[in-house]
């Protein structure tokens, strides 16, 4: 499983630059409706704004947490080492089981606002 998301990160790490782009456009525009726009101006864009956001955090989080993953540890390797590249990786299962319940949660707050939108 972690081989398949450190690939699918290496695939994505060129969009990076683009995604953090949107994602600081997204979040300067919502902060200005939320700050600076007058009460009700931004209603129809605000949902939208801050689903980009979201989803652009979840996509760089991903890309930064799955780009260098520690190799599995050889079975000729001593055995602490074998032990604390274990640790790391099992860690790093972790981090994929949090990553999957965030994109869940950002998946259902995408159909929630859809929702709302279309009807």
């Amino acid at each position: 499983m972690l081989i398949h998301l450190q690939r699918l990160a290496h695939r994505l790490r060129p969009a990076r630059r683009v995604i953090t782009g949107l994602g600081v456009l997204f979040f300067a525009a919502t902060a200005y409706l939320v700050l600076f726009a007058d009460p009700g101006a931004g209603e129809d864009w605000l949902p939208a704004l801050v689903l980009g956001l979201v989803w652009c955090l979840v996509a760089n989080l991903f890309i930064a947490t799955f780009e260098d993953l520690p190799p599995p540890a050889q079975r000729s390797a001593p055995l602490w080492r074998r032990i604390k590249r274990g640790a790391a990786r099992f860690w790093y299962r972790l981090l994929a089981l949090a990553l999957v319940g965030l994109t869940g949660a950002a998946l259902l707050l995408s159909l929630r606002l859809l929702r709302e939108a279309l009807g």
